[in-house]
């Protein structure tokens, strides 16, 4: 049996029609309800003056993403006071992997790697016998407790 070349007609039927369909809606657009023609387009309400915020200077002055954004004086010297409860009983630097270990005053020993953070203050740098904190624009260099290094001459 030969391959037959005629052309199928009920494809080209319907696409014709969707065509036609097509036409028809963008020449004659549907009317607007007449609850929208009848009535003005509203303006929005005023905003309350309490909503605003009065204190443009301090957004301008203090940067969006600066970790210390929204931190007061007093809050600072809580974080500072709360830090001052670790005590720094070492540092590890291997290859590229640098971490401080700290001991809370409750005995706890917690970890920190470079970049992670201890009480909002983000370890910086790693040194031979100590380790650099940083919050905002404050860095602090933190040394090995001298009781938490190990005797000296004893082998």
């Amino acid at each position: 049996m030969p391959p037959r070349d005629e052309i199928d007609p009920a494809p080209l039927w319907i696409g014709g029609l969707l065509i036609l369909g097509l036409v028809l809606q963008l020449a004659w657009p549907a009317p607007a309800p007449a609850s929208r023609a009848a009535r003005p387009a509203a303006l929005p309400a005023p905003l309350a003056s309490s909503v605003l915020p009065l204190d443009y200077p301090q957004i301008l002055v203090r940067p969006l993403f600066a970790p210390a954004r929204g931190l007061t004086a007093a809050q600072g010297q809580t974080a500072s006071a709360a830090l001052s409860d670790y005590t720094l009983v070492g540092v590890e630097q291997v290859g590229n992997r640098s971490e401080a270990v700290f001991r809370s005053a409750a005995g706890d020993v917690l970890s920190v790697r470079l970049g992670e953070a201890l009480l909002g203050w983000r370890l910086a740098a790693v040194e031979p016998g100590g380790a650099v904190l940083q919050q905002g624009d404050v860095t602090r260099t933190i040394r090995v407790a001298s009781s938490a290094a190990p005797p000296t001459g004893v082998r």
